[in-house]
């Protein structure tokens, strides 16, 4: 009697787990159909307006909210690019000005430099003895500030050459 009433508890026990598992299956596919049938409900409300608000139709509020952030975002994607073009474009400007400027920057200085050797060349040549020497471009007397007045603000320059060499040449000189 003991091996039958412990064979009639073990099936008691298989039995009581298989209806356990029958009754979460049954709540599992109850709480389906519960949320299919509240979702059904609630966009029917959303579409017909809810009580608060009957004045619109809450469909064509919903694609009319959807084709606005649509045009909104084609309106940022367009505009973005074209503040990229003007920045790509101002930059490529301003770097091709800032090349031409340094490249006239180049240009003067070797000009300048230029004309102070050949005026030291000219200066040096015409005080040895027996030469003589051509006189200085018209431009670099110009750049140099030689040809009469330098400064801006109209003062007469008292000997005013960039350099004043001084030099004399005893008769024991080489020179």
């Amino acid at each position: 009697a003991a091996t039958t009433t412990c064979k009639a508890s073990k099936l008691l026990v298989v039995a009581a787990k298989w209806g356990f598992k029958q009754l979460l299956w049954l709540a599992h596919y109850g709480a389906k159909v519960a949320h299919s049938v509240v979702s059904g409900k609630l966009y029917l409300q959303t579409r017909r307006g809810t009580s608060a608000a009957r004045t619109f139709d809450g469909e064509q509020y919903t694609k009319a909210t959807y084709n606005t952030l649509i045009q909104h975002d084609q309106w940022n994607h367009d505009a973005l690019g074209v503040i990229n073009k003007n920045m790509i474009n101002q930059h490529t400007q301003m770097r091709k000005e800032l090349q031409n400027r340094h490249q006239d920057i180049t240009n003067d200085v070797n000009q300048y430099t230029t004309c102070i050797a050949n005026y030291l060349g000219v200066e040096i040549i015409s005080r040895l003895p027996g030469t003589t020497v051509g006189p200085l471009s018209s431009l670099c007397a110009q750049l140099l500030g030689l040809n009469g007045r330098r400064l801006e603000d109209g003062a007469e320059a008292q000997n005013d050459r960039p350099f004043n060499i001084e030099v004399a040449w005893d008769e024991g000189s080489v020179v």
